[in-house]
């Protein structure tokens, strides 16, 4: 791309001088525009903006004098030079054109190579004097960007000079000078204004640079600046002053408060986080530990939030946790520290009480506190929690071992069933050490052969022959024993283990059915339990299908249990579930049944063919004149609907003469047997015979 050729405005009465003007400095790579007059020149100065103009001085109407003053009333265009031809070569003439705005001038007649050297210097000035003042003028929006200004001391005298941007930062504007350094001073607070002082007395004393963040106030309101100073000396006057800047960082400073806020506080709340939180109690132990005084640390949890949150959606949670925090933070001293540590989980650090009487009040009145109903848009929620605490130096002098206990006691306040409050007490330890250790064990006991399924026999009452077994697991720990499944199963279904191991004992329990056919003893039915993450799991059927195919069990000699309160759970998922268990072939049952919450419509709507009456009724017959009605009411029920009765838990021949009298279908306890491994019930399948008729076993200690 070519440059743009320089444009001369000649202005010029004389038709040759123009003539010979435009030829001589076309010659010299120029762009030519001309004007006859002063008002024609003044016109096309207006429309064209020429790099430089060549005006003659005596002129008709509008002189040289009059044209070029007028050009230099024009806004912006300053620098453009104005080269004045005349033959006036008095002084007066002269000085009256450098006032009227001229550059350089002329005399006539013109020295034609003079005259060329003198275009070509002046637009070359005016083309570096341009490009200066484009840079000057970038400095300056770029400092007005970057809100900077500079400024100069003069260290022996405290004279300060100001840059505007400076001048406008200290609130004076429209001032270069601004007196001494001590008068600026009184623009920074007080609280910042020694700070400032004895940072640039040090680098002025130690001859250092310096960096220093303070508050500027003035009438516009607080400023953010930061203040740098560079300490120059003069080898000749051995005057010394300071060079430096000031920056306005108003911004950077919010920006910086808002991420440590996000990185030390709940955005929801507005409560310190899990880091501050423990900061914070780290800071009150210390505290603590050296006036020899008490503090508590309370973790508080709300029960079943996470339904609260599917139920209404998130947005309604939020408000709820923030009238939580706002309850919670109204129920303590402003001294204790209260946090939020995650979802709907807070803690409290809890000083200054008097003795743990008061301590439980306190905590009383929050729990209470918590119970009172929620109003938000005219929907009222009512909310339980759990609080759980410990106390130094009672349970524990150091940091980890209180936040260690606190997590206990809120674990122990959770399985106990929540909204409640928990106190930590150092027997618990002793429990959640032995749940960790069976839960890190558990992990390898399928893999170690541990686990071993027991089976119990089921007695029909009509001619009392053993027609089934349920499959029930244990585990054989290699330090501790035979492990109940009441402490390992609530594990495994917690950590998801009951997956697998409920696949292994479906497909144990299935081949053991096989192996006990292949000794003559035929149509045996094999119940076995289903848990809640099997039954929600959706390769419960393709498990289920993949064991039927491989041990070419009959699946009418299958039956599922599944517990009342997980069919009731989702009662549509219940039934899809069921039915295509039934396509399969299998059968299913309620177990435990009357312990939950079915009506005679539910059942109706489930395709079922058992109901196990729960053991807790069957233990209470002859002792509770309830569980006798609640008995037969569920066996008249079932028999109604077309249902098999199995009653567990039979322990007494009274027991039993009540369930053969009102027409119990089937009964398993250890009036008849206890679980037993598969040897052993082979050995006693062996000794009833083919018929299998069962008598007392555990009567006659086998």
């Amino acid at each position: 791309m070519k440059s743009k050729k320089p444009l001369i405005l000649i202005v010029d009465d004389d038709d040759i001088t123009r003539l010979m003007l435009r030829q001589i400095l076309e010659d010299n790579g120029y762009e030519i525009t001309e004007a006859e007059n002063g008002e024609q020149g003044l016109q096309k100065f207006k429309n064209k903006h020429p790099d430089l103009v060549l005006l003659d001085v005596v002129m008709p109407e509008l002189d040289g004098f009059e044209t070029c003053q007028a050009i230099r009333e024009i806004s912006n265009f300053h620098l453009t030079p104005i080269l004045m031809l005349t033959g006036l070569d008095d002084i007066e003439s002269i000085n009256k054109a450098f006032e009227a705005g001229a550059t350089d001038f002329i005399t006539k007649p013109i020295n034609w190579p003079l005259l060329s050297q003198r275009v070509r210097y002046a637009v070359r000035a005016k083309t570096l004097s341009t490009a200066l003042q484009e840079s000057q003028q970038r400095l300056k929006n770029a400092l007005q960007i970057a809100k900077l200004g500079y400024w100069e001391l003069e260290i022996d005298n405290n004279q300060i000079d100001l840059s505007p941007e400076a001048s406008k930062l200290f609130g004076i504007e429209n001032k270069k000078k601004y007196g001494t350094f001590d008068d600026i001073l009184t623009a920074i607070p007080l609280e910042d204004r020694g700070t400032v002082v004895r940072t640039i007395q040090q680098a002025t004393k130690s001859n250092i640079n310096y960096s220093v963040d303070h508050r500027i106030i003035t009438q516009n309101g607080e400023t953010f600046v930061n203040q740098t100073g560079e300490i120059f000396c003069d080898t000749q006057s051995q005057k010394r002053r300071i060079i430096g800047t000031i920056q306005d960082i108003t911004e950077r400073k919010k920006t910086e408060s808002l991420i440590e806020f996000h990185a030390f506080y709940d955005s929801l709340t507005a409560l310190p986080n899990r880091k501050l939180f423990l900061s914070r109690f780290q800071h009150s132990l210390a505290l603590a530990y050296h006036l020899q005084s008490h503090i508590a640390l309370c973790l508080i949890d709300i029960d079943r939030f996470k339904r609260l949150n599917d139920t209404y959606g998130h947005i309604f949670g939020d408000k709820i946790i923030q009238m939580v925090a706002e309850r919670i933070r109204s129920s303590v001293n402003d001294a204790d520290t209260l946090a939020r540590l995650n979802g709907d989980e807070f803690s409290i650090v809890i000083e200054g009480y008097e003795d743990e009487s008061t301590l439980e009040k306190i905590i009383e009145n929050l729990h209470n506190s918590l119970k009172d109903p929620y109003i938000i848009e005219n929907q009222t929620v009512h909310l339980n929690s759990c609080i759980s605490y410990t106390q130094f130096p009672k349970d524990g002098r150091d940091f980890d071992i209180l936040i260690r206990n606190a997590d206990t006691a809120m674990a122990i306040a959770k399985k106990d069933g929540g909204a409640k409050i928990q106190c930590f007490n150092k027997t618990m330890h002793k429990n959640v050490n032995f749940r960790m250790e069976l839960e890190n064990a558990l992990h390898m006991a399928l893999e170690k052969d541990e686990l071993e399924i027991f089976y119990q026999p089921q007695i029909c009452l009509q001619d009392m022959r053993i027609i089934g077994v349920e499959a029930l697991i244990r585990w054989h720990h290699p330090t501790h024993g035979l492990v109940s499944p009441t402490e390992f199963i609530p594990l495994a279904e917690e950590n998801g283990l009951i997956v697998p191991i409920g696949t292994w004992v479906l497909n144990t329990a299935g081949k053991q059915i096989i192996d006990w056919q292949n000794e003559g003893f035929d149509n045996i039915r094999l119940a076995v339990n289903i848990s809640a993450r099997q039954f929600e799991n959706d390769i419960l059927i393709k498990s289920v299908d993949a064991m039927l195919t491989k041990t070419q069990l009959d699946p009418a000699l299958l039956d599922l249990e599944v517990t009342e309160s997980l069919a009731m759970n989702n009662l549509s998922q219940t039934i899809s579930t069921l039915n295509d268990l039934k396509n399969i072939g299998v059968n299913t049952s309620i177990d435990d049944f009357g312990t939950g919450y079915s009506s005679l419509s539910y059942l109706q709507q489930l395709p079922i063919s058992t109901l196990k009456i729960d053991y807790s009724f069957i233990r209470a017959l002859g002792k509770k004149d309830d569980s006798s009605t609640i008995v037969k009411a569920i066996i008249a029920m079932a028999h109604s609907l077309n249902l098999n009765v199995i009653a567990e838990g039979a322990e007494t021949q009274e027991q039993l003469n009540f369930l053969i009298q009102h027409k119990c279908n089937e009964v398993q306890g250890y009036f008849f047997s206890p679980p037993i491994n598969s040897s052993q019930l082979l050995a006693l399948l062996r000794k009833n015979g083919p018929n299998l008729i069962m008598f007392n076993f555990a009567a006659n200690g086998n």
